[in-house]
């Protein structure tokens, strides 16, 4: 399901039997979470979880960095915590102005930020595995949440990857792992047509060359009180059947 807030909406069971299992799958199997209907469902060992922690690599807009978000609330929305508690919240610049960071200056990061709550080795071979996978993948977003500490170690209960499209064509293999639900019907055909395009919730259709302008026409309908009904760039070096098939 290509979707967080499952444990929220009832889709993550604990169950002690296979008939129990058996009745909770049908139960989920009937469910849809966020608009997505569920049709898998993955059986796992329950974990004895002792703590929860979030983390995630990300870019930073602002200051053009890749940082490592590391919180002591895992399991929570980070969203959540941004806004209630961001004092739980610590990040580590992994690549930025001043170069790359290592291994060994992150562990130590761990060891001072989280006062030996946490195995810092364990954690930061796990979390410099999530920068190289962010790296080599080039991805947007790589989460592991919860991850979780138990008797034996540090255990990646649940995670999510969200890749840049912008790096498919170098990364053909991701291309499979696309999903076409993630997609109206008008931007799968706009994808196959070579078209940047943008489903949205207004009355307004724009068909503009070039994602700044475009932008800009988006805020300009905003600002007379229109809704743009879509996004759609149709590029800068635009032949007339691009354009015909934009329209």
């Amino acid at each position: 399901m290509l979707t967080g807030g499952r444990g929220k909406a009832g889709a993550v069971r604990v169950v002690h039997s296979e008939k129990e299992a058996e009745s909770t799958a049908q139960k989920i199997l009937a469910m849809t979470v966020k608009d997505f209907p569920v049709k898998q469902i993955m059986v796992t060992e329950l974990l004895d979880i002792q703590k929860e922690y979030y983390t995630s690599v990300t870019v930073e807009r602002d200051s053009k960095e890749i940082v490592l978000i590391v919180s002591e609330a895992g399991g929570m929305d980070i969203e959540e915590i941004a806004a209630n508690k961001p004092e739980l919240i610590k990040t580590f610049t992994m690549y930025g102005a001043g170069g790359e960071s290592t291994a060994e200056g992150l562990s130590q990061w761990l060891s001072a930020s989280f006062e030996g709550k946490i195995d810092s080795d364990q954690a930061a071979a796990i979390m410099w595995n999530m920068y190289r996978l962010f790296r080599d993948k080039d991805c947007s977003l790589v989460e592991i949440n919860p991850l979780a500490v138990t008797s034996s170690g540090l255990v990646a209960a649940d995670a999510k990857i969200v890749f840049d499209d912008n790096g498919i064509p170098a990364h053909p293999e991701l291309a499979r792992l696309q999903n076409p639900e993630e997609y109206t019907a008008d931007e799968l055909e706009a994808r196959r047509a070579g078209l940047s395009f943008v489903s949205l919730t207004g009355e307004i259709g724009c068909m503009v060359n070039g994602a700044g302008l475009a932008m800009a026409t988006m805020d300009c309908i905003k600002l007379e009180g229109g809704n743009p009904a879509n996004f759609v760039d149709v590029g800068g070096s635009s032949n007339p059947d691009k354009a015909l098939n934009a329209i």
